[in-house]
């Protein structure tokens, strides 16, 4: 991979702003990895295809499927050699630098009416990416990836489901977890690829979850109003074991906001204090399961996802996603990882746009 001059690059970002940041390095940038060729037609560029599989491999050479701490180095290398070849214009490294800075005040918010407000600038950000058609090639690549997805065996699953039923809320079972997509897929959720939001259903047409004014017991009419959810049930233990559990939260984290919401994310073994998917892990955890997948397919959609912020500073770039895996995804546990603990959860409706 080609490194650039780390103090070059501060002075580029000094002098000319994300254009400069763009075009850091001069002659010495690497070649645009082509994001149109597609020979196989399966919806993935060929040449983005290839660098993923051989980053994948990296994790590979300990333990199969797990990202090692010694294997990070050159995992996250091959990552931004991805990150620092994406031929996406000025205006999508602009709007990134947006976003990633509208992320990090996110972090630090104490209120839910400063969060409101930040969410929806980052929302009208997030929606400007579009606007670039290699932004738009990329992302759709990575949904398209099927060395990304879950599980094989779950795909079968959902697709079964989707080819019976009409809207998978008929299937609930008190106990069972609930994912859904507040807004599009993209750049906008710093943590999120699939799901932004987690919950857990009671019965009678109700959602156990946490949500900006605490954790609460809500009709489940809001969920309906969203495009992309998933319902998926505990395959490791009896539904009375979860059912348990559930009733044993609500008593001690309340229903109507006794317990406030969790901004920070990693803090996931606090009880003072719970965001969303943190509320679904400890309800799992009670019954002795553990839904914190620490996948390495998510690890890997996270990196690629980060990975254009900082794609003119290839050090600076290894530096940011080790403090990201560090400090951030593994002890964290996002509604995402929930989704790909497929040995735990059999996820039986995946709702799409």
């Amino acid at each position: 991979m080609q490194s650039f001059s780390f103090n070059r690059c501060l002075m580029a970002a000094a002098l000319g702003g994300v254009l400069a940041l763009s075009a850091c390095g001069g002659d010495d940038k690497p070649a645009p990895i082509d994001l149109v060729t597609d020979q196989n037609r399966d919806n993935v560029p060929d040449e983005l295809a290839q660098l993923v599989k051989s980053t994948l491999k990296i994790a590979d050479a300990g333990t199969p499927g797990v990202l090692d701490p010694e294997e990070e180095p050159a995992f996250f290398a091959a990552i931004n050699e991805i990150g620092e070849r994406l031929p996406f214009s000025a205006e999508t490294v602009g709007r990134l630098e947006r976003i990633d800075a509208l992320t990090q005040q996110i972090a630090a918010v104490q209120t839910e009416e400063e969060r409101a407000d930040l969410l929806l600038q980052l929302a009208d950000t997030d929606a400007l990416l579009a606007q670039d058609a290699n932004y738009q090639r990329f992302t759709d690549a990575l949904n398209a990836m099927p060395e990304l997805a879950p599980s094989a065996d779950t795909a079968e699953v959902q697709n079964k489901s989707k080819a019976i039923h009409t809207g998978g809320y008929d299937q609930l079972q008190r106990g069972d977890v609930m994912l859904t997509h507040s807004g599009g897929i993209g750049y906008a959720f710093p943590w999120a690829w699939h799901f932004t939001h987690a919950g857990n259903y009671d019965g009678n047409n109700t959602v156990y979850e946490s949500v900006g004014s605490g954790v609460r017991l809500q009709p489940i009419a809001h969920w309906q109003e969203n495009k992309r959810y998933a319902f998926g049930r505990n395959k490791k233990v009896s539904q009375s074991a979860v059912v348990a559990q559930l009733e044993q939260a609500q008593q001690r984290y309340g229903t109507a906001g006794k317990t406030p919401y969790n901004f920070v994310f990693p803090n996931k073994q606090t009880d003072n204090k719970l965001y969303c998917s943190q509320l679904v892990w400890k309800i799992h955890q009670g019954a002795g399961t553990n839904v914190d997948s620490n996948s390495l397919k998510w690890f890997t959609l996270m990196a690629l996802k980060l990975s254009p912020y900082y794609a003119w500073n290839p050090p600076l770039a290894l530096a940011k996603h080790a403090v990201l895996i560090a400090s951030v995804l593994r002890p964290a546990v996002a509604p995402d990882e929930i989704y790909y603990a497929t040995d735990v959860i059999n996820f039986y409706y995946d709702k799409k746009k």
